[in-house]
């Protein structure tokens, strides 16, 4: 555990893990990324606070490339965060995975622990969001925040931590117009928390399928096309329609000219 870092009360605070072998990263394929549900209910519920939240794909080139480099194996309830396709983790949170090698080099310039991998930054540069390389089996997976000021460390469990931002999206919302205090008190859905599924994909997420990106469903009405997964029979688009973002096949979805 990095020295001079503040855990949550309660916690017990052992960190000294075993290392990660190169064989166990490279095992990454393409396909489904298998998450917990108390991470996929709460970034369905940020993509049901952000009516443009976008695609949920990972380039699994890049997350190799990134645990082969470092040395590390990033769960898979973090990589979540970054398929969120969200403002508040994307743009906010700076949660950008062709950028980790990058912030991980410049948090480490300025003081971080070489023991920590940088993931995200506040926009403002002063604050690093980074976890352990190596979480020991049983451990809850910390976010950790880095004051390049201070060079000071705070822990939250992961949840605690996207519970946070769930917070700050609701007062922005709760502060903004009648549509977006309405917004502000929605749930995501059954159907929402199901359709998130994060997939990791050969090159990265997909600009969308050719061809108009107009689309109808019976159900969900119109919407637009933001992202797609698979191919042939299992081909899938992820959609923003009216009444949020749905992850659907596209074999039933009728295309409609823009």
């Amino acid at each position: 555990m990095p020295e001079g870092l503040e855990l949550p009360p309660g916690h017990g605070g052992c960190y000294l893990g075993l290392a990660t072998s190169k064989n166990a990263r490279s095992e990454r394929q393409p396909g489904p990324l298998s998450i917990g549900e108390p991470i996929r209910r709460r970034i369905a519920r940020l993509r049901r606070l952000d009516p443009r939240a976008g695609g949920m794909e990972l380039d699994v080139e890049k997350i190799i490339e990134i645990e082969s480099t470092l040395g590390c194996e990033i769960p898979n309830d973090v990589l979540a965060l970054f398929a969120s396709g969200t403002t508040d983790l994307g743009k906010d949170a700076g949660f950008d995975l062709a950028r980790v090698l990058e912030r991980t080099k410049a948090a480490r310039s300025r003081g971080c622990p070489e023991d920590l991998i940088a993931l995200g930054a506040h926009p403002d540069g002063i604050d690093f969001y980074c976890i352990m390389k190596i979480v020991p089996p049983g451990e809850p997976v910390l976010v950790i925040a880095f004051d390049c000021g201070d060079r000071s460390l705070v822990a939250r469990p992961l949840v605690e931590w996207v519970d946070a931002r769930l917070e700050i999206r609701r007062d922005s919302l709760a502060a903004g117009d009648n549509d977006e205090r309405a917004l502000a008190t929605k749930m995501a859905t059954p159907a929402e928390i199901a359709a998130f599924q994060p997939m990791m994909v050969l090159g990265g997420a997909s600009s969308g399928p050719k061809g108009p990106r107009k689309v109808r469903h019976p159900m969900f009405g119109d919407g637009e096309v933001l992202s797609e997964t698979g191919s042939g029979d299992s081909l899938k688009w992820q959609v923003q329609f009216a009444s949020g973002t749905k992850l659907l096949l596209a074999r039933v979805l009728e295309l409609v000219e823009s």
